[in-house]
C-alpha cells in the first residue's frame, strides 16, 4: 500500500518532502520484507507469513540512520549522505562500495523502473536498477511534492502549485489538471502500480489517472498543514484512505467519500491499507489505529506503540512494524493476528546464557546466541493469588524478584576445579596430594508449561497450564505473556489465569513461562484466542423486497453463539442520511414499515440472544439492499391535477399535471369519458374529448399507472357548447313602439332612424339537431318599417338576410325567448324579444310565442 503518496519512495536528505529519517520496509513481491537495523548496520530480510527472518547482510560504509528501499530483486540502503549499497536479494549479499547519489534525492523503484527526483535541481533522472546510473537524460520539473512509478514505468509527479500531476516517461511529458493552483493534492498508487490515483482534499475530489476507475467525491478537508501533511493510501481494487492532521476520508472504489471516526486526538502522521483494512500511525500520542474501510470507523490497536511505529510499511497483504533500533518487529496478518519476530536470530527469542559446568579453565563463556545490543532485564508485573488477572494485557510495572541481567552469568560460572590439602592436627604436615571433586552441574531454568486450554469468555479468557519441569531448581511462579508482551506473574500453585478487559473480537496470542531462581524458562507454545460476548452468528441469505412504503426481507437462520442459543432477529433498514428503522421478529421473515417511497435504503438482519446482538447479514453485491443498489420501496401513483377542460362544439380538451409517481416511473395514463370505456392514452398530459352532447355536463375521469397498478381518478366536467352569435335590438326613433332585431349594433343604414342597439340574446349560429331557422320578415307601411321575427314571413311582408337558428321547444342548456307585440292599429304595431321572465315594453303583450336559443 502507498502512504503519504509515495510507492516505494524513501527521502535521501532530511527533511526533503516531509519524510521521517528512520528505517524502512521493502516491500517485495513474494511477501517477505528487507528490514533495517540501524545500530548494527546491517538489513535483515523477514518472511511475514512464515513468522521468520532470514539472513542478515552488512551494508557496509553506511552512517546512520539509513533508509531500505525496495529494487525487484533486492534492496537499496541509502544513508543521509546519499551513499547507496545495492543489496543483492538471490546471493544475499551487499555490495562492496556504495553507488554516490547527490544528497536530496528521492529515490522510487518498482519492479519495472527506478527514478530519481531531485527537488534540489528541479528534475526527475530515470536510473538503472543495477548499477543507478543515469538512463537518457533528466527532465525539467518544479514544485514536484509528491510522486510515484506505475505498472508500466511512468513516473508520476503531483505539483499542487500547479493545480496538476504529471505522467513522465518514454520521451514525453502529459499533464492533467485535478485542481486549481495552491489547492491542497497528492498522487498515490497501490502496490503494484496498478491505480494511481490524484487526491484533491481541498475540493473534496479523487482523479483515477491510470486503471480503471471513476472521478469520487467527498466532504472537503481543512487545509490543514498543507501537503507535506497530506497522507493518502490506495487498495489494489482502487478504494483510497486519506489522512490529514486529525482527520480521515475513506473513499470506497465506487460511490461517494464518508469521514472516518478516529479516537480522539489523533493526529495522522502515516496511512496505509491491508488487506482491505486500513491502518493510521500517529507518532505524538504512539498508538496505531485499525480503520474499518466500509464504515470508515477506527479503533486503537492494542499492544502496539513505542518503537514498534519507528518504521511502519505495508507490503503482500501484511503490515510490518519494525524497531529499526532494536531487534524486533511485529508483523500484522490479515486477520488482525500480531506477530512478533526477533530479526538477528530468526524464530526464537534471545534466550539467557545456559549455566555450564566449569571447565578445566577458569575462562568465562557467553551464550553466541545472545544479541550483545540489548539486554534480557525483562519487564515483570506484581504477583496474583487468584485467578483474576490484571484489567489489560500490555506491558505491566514488576515488584517481583527481577532476574539476572541477561548478559551477566550466574555465580560459579568462572570457577574451576579445587585441590584442599588434608592434614591432621596431631600429624607432621605432610603434604598429600588428592583427587579433585567434580563440581555438580548448576540447576538449570524450567521447561515450558503446557498451555492446556484458553476459554474465550466476555472481553477477557481463561488460560489454564500444566506445571512446568523443574530442572533441578523448583518452580517458583509463572508469567503470562500476551503477543510478546508481558502481562502478569502469579505464584507457583496457581496453573489458571484469567485475561480482563481484552477486545472482544481482537485475535490475541496466549503464552506462558515458568520461573524459577535458575532464571526464566521457555515460553510455551502459543495459543490463539478471541474474546467474545457470547455473540450469535451472522444470518445468511438476506433477500429483500421492495414494496410500498415497506421493505419485505428474508433470511437463513444465524448459528448460535458460544453459549447461548439465537431467541430473535432485528431488521434495520439505513437511508441515504443515516435515518435507521428496525423491526425485531422471532421468525426467518419480517418487514419494515412507514418508508418513504422512491427512497433507498440499506438492509441488514442481525441475531439477539441473551450474550447480545451478532454481526448483521447483509444481502449479496449487487442485490436489492446491498451498498450497490438499496432497496426502493413504491406504491400505486397519486392523484393528477386535472384543469379546467376547455370546451368547445361537441368536443372538450382536457389537460393535467403528472401524477406522484410513488417510487416507480409513471408508465401512461387513462381516461374515462362519461360512462365508456377505460382508454389508454399514453404519458401525454392531454387528452381531446369528441362526440359530446353541447350544453349538457360530462364528467370526464383521468388516473395515472405504473409497474404497481392505478392510481386513483381525478374527475372534472365537460360543457361543451354550440357556436352562438350575438342578436341586437333596436328602437326606432320615429315610432315608440318599432323594434327591430339585428346582428349588428348599428341598425342604421343610409338614414338615422333608428336608436343605438342593445344585445338580447344569442343563438346557434348553425344548424343544431331539432333546431329551425327564423327569419327576419318586414311590412312597410306609412308609419315606417315594421320588423316581425317568424319561421315564415306572413303574406305581405318582406324577408331580408338577417337568421339564426332556435329550437321551438325547450332545450336543455338553451335560454327561452318570449315574443312581445304593441297591437295598435290593426296589429299594426311592433314586436319586441326578450328572455323568459322579463317585461315588455309599455303597450306590449305576450303573442303566446317562443322559441329557445
Amino acid at each position: 500500500m502507498v502512504a503519504c503518496g509515495v510507492v516505494f519512495a524513501f527521502i535521501l536528505g532530511a527533511g526533503l518532502l516531509g519524510a521521517q529519517a528512520t528505517g524502512a520496509v521493502v516491500r517485495l513481491q513474494d511477501g517477505g520484507a528487507w528490514l533495517a537495523n540501524v545500530t548494527q548496520g546491517t538489513v535483515t530480510w523477514v518472511n511475514g507469513y512464515a513468522g521468520q527472518a532470514g539472513k542478515t547482510v552488512p551494508i557496509g560504509a553506511l552512517s546512520a540512520p539509513f533508509h531500505v528501499v525496495q529494487r525487484p530483486d533486492g534492496a537499496y540502503a541509502v544513508d543521509g549522505d546519499g551513499n547507496a549499497t545495492l543489496i543483492d536479494g538471490a546471493q544475499l549479499e551487499a555490495s562492496e562500495r556504495p553507488h554516490q547519489l547527490p544528497s536530496g534525492v528521492q529515490i522510487l523503484a518498482t519492479g519495472t523502473a527506478t527514478w530519481m527526483l531531485d527537488t534540489t535541481k528541479h528534475q526527475v533522472q530515470r536510473l538503472d536498477p543495477k548499477s543507478l546510473d543515469p538512463l537518457g537524460a533528466a527532465v525539467p520539473v518544479a514544485g514536484v511534492t509528491r510522486a510515484v512509478v506505475d505498472d508500466q514505468g511512468f513516473l508520476w509527479a503531483a505539483v499542487p502549485s500547479q493545480g496538476v500531476v504529471l505522467r513522465i516517461g518514454e520521451g514525453a511529458v502529459g499533464r492533467t489538471e485535478v485542481g486549481r493552483a495552491g489547492e491542497n493534492l497528492t498522487v498515490a498508487a497501490d502496490e503494484a502500480g496498478e491505480h494511481v490515483i490524484a487526491v484533491n482534499t481541498t475540493a473534496g475530489s479523487t482523479f483515477s489517472l491510470h486503471g480503471e476507475g471513476e472521478a469520487r467525491s467527498f466532504s472537503p478537508l481543512p487545509a490543514g498543514s498543507g501537503p507535506a501533511g497530506l497522507q493518502v493510501a490506495v487498495d489494489h481494487d482502487g478504494s483510497v484512505l486519506v489522512g490529514l492532521d486529525g482527520r480521515a476520508v475513506v473513499v470506497p472504489a465506487h460511490g461517494e467519500g464518508r469521514a472516518g471516526t478516529l479516537p480522539e486526538g489523533t493526529k495522522v502522521d502515516q496511512v496505509e491499507i491491508v488487506s482491505g483494512t486500513g491502518y493510521v500511525v500517529d507518532h505524538d500520542s504512539d498508538q496505531l489505529v485499525r480503520v474499518d474501510l466500509g464504515s470508515g470507523a477506527g479503533t486503537a490497536v492494542p499492544n502496539v506503540g513505542g518503537d514498534d511505529l519507528d518504521d511502519v510499511e505495508a507490503h503482500g497483504n501484511l503490515l510490518y512494524l519494525n524497531d529499526s533500533g532494536g531487534n524486533q518487529v511485529k508483523v500484522v496478518k490479515p486477520d488482525g493476528v500480531i506477530v512478533p519476530i526477533e530479526k538477528y536470530r530468526p524464530g526464537q527469542k534471545p534466550a539467557k546464557p545456559s549455566v555450564k559446568t566449569p571447565p578445566t579453565s577458569s575462562a568465562s563463556t557467553s551464550s553466541p546466541n545472545r544479541d550483545p545490543q540489548k539486554g534480557s532485564g525483562g519487564k515483570k508485573s506484581k504477583k496474583k493469588t487468584s485467578d483474576q488477572g490484571d484489567p489489560s494485557p500490555g506491558p505491566k510495572t514488576t515488584s517481583g524478584k527481577p532476574s539476572a541481567p541477561a548478559n551477566s552469568p550466574d555465580p560459579g560460572d568462572d570457577a574451576g576445579p579445587t585441590t584442599s590439602p588434608t592434614t591432621s592436627p596431631s600429624e607432621s604436615p605432610t603434604p598429600e596430594t588428592t583427587t579433585p571433586s567434580p563440581t555438580p552441574n548448576p540447576d538449570g531454568p524450567p521447561e515450558a508449561p503446557a498451555i492446556k486450554a484458553l476459554t474465550a469468555e466476555d472481553g477477557q479468557a481463561l488460560v489454564e497450564w500444566s506445571a512446568a519441569a523443574d530442572r533441578g531448581s523448583a518452580v517458583t511462579g509463572y508469567s503470562i505473556v500476551i503477543d510478546n508482551q508481558l502481562v502478569q506473574e502469579v505464584d507457583a500453585d496457581q496453573l489458571s489465569f484469567r485475561l480482563t478487559k481484552l477486545t472482544n473480537g481482537q485475535k490475541y496470542g496466549v503464552q506462558v513461562r515458568a520461573l524459577s531462581a535458575a532464571g526464566e524458562g521457555d515460553l510455551s507454545k502459543i495459543w490463539y484466542v478471541t474474546p467474545s460476548a457470547d455473540l450469535p452468528g451472522t444470518p445468511g441469505g438476506v433477500a429483500a423486497t421492495a414494496l410500498d412504503a415497506e421493505i419485505r426481507v428474508t433470511w437463513n437462520a444465524a448459528d448460535a453463539g458460544p453459549r447461548s442459543a439465537v431467541n430473535g432477529y432485528t431488521i434495520t433498514v439505513t437511508g441515504p442520511d443515516g435515518t435507521r428503522k428496525t423491526q425485531e421478529v422471532t421468525g426467518l421473515q419480517g418487514s419494515v414499515t412507514g418508508l418513504t417511497n422512491g427512497t433507498g435504503y440499506l438492509v441488514e438482519v442481525s441475531a439477539r440472544s441473551t450474550g447480545g446482538v451478532g454481526e448483521p447479514g447483509k444481502p449479496a453485491a449487487g442485490q436489492p439492499g446491498s451498498t450497490e443498489q438499496p432497496a426502493v420501496p413504491s406504491g400505486k401513483p397519486g392523484q393528477v391535477a386535472v384543469q379546467a377542460p376547455k370546451n368547445g362544439n361537441g368536443s372538450a380538451v382536457i389537460t393535467w399535471t403528472a401524477a406522484p409517481d410513488a417510487g416507480s416511473a409513471i408508465t401512461g395514463y387513462e381516461v374515462q369519458v362519461g360512462g365508456g370505456a377505460v382508454q389508454q392514452v399514453g404519458t401525454k398530459l392531454t387528452y381531446t374529448a369528441p362526440n359530446l352532447t353541447n350544453d349538457v355536463d360530462t364528467t370526464i375521469q383521468v388516473r395515472a399507472v405504473n409497474k404497481n397498478g392505478q392510481g386513483p381518478w381525478s374527475s372534472v366536467k365537460a360543457h361543451p357548447t354550440v357556436p352562438r352569435k350575438t342578436i341586437y335590438q333596436c328602437k326606432s326613433l320615429q315610432v315608440a313602439d318599432i323594434w327591430m332585431l339585428n346582428l349588428t349594433t348599428n341598425c342604421n343604414s343610409t338614414v338615422t332612424r333608428w336608436n343605438p342597439a342593445t344585445t338580447i340574446f344569442k343563438a346557434p349560429s348553425s344548424q343544431q339537431p331539432g333546431s329551425v331557422k327564423l327569419v327576419r320578415c318586414e311590412r312597410s307601411t306609412d308609419r315606417g318599417i315594421i320588423r316581425q321575427q317568424l319561421e315564415g314571413c306572413p303574406s305581405g311582408s318582406e324577408t331580408d338576410n338577417m337568421s339564426f337558428w332556435a329550437w321551438k321547444t325547450q332545450h336543455a342548456g338553451a335560454t327561452q325567448i318570449v315574443e312581445w307585440h304593441y297591437a295598435s292599429e290593426g296589429n299594426q304595431g311592433g314586436y319586441y324579444y326578450a328572455p323568459s321572465g322579463q317585461s315588455g315594453p309599455s303597450g306590449f303583450s305576450k303573442t303566446g310565442r317562443s322559441f329557445w336559443v
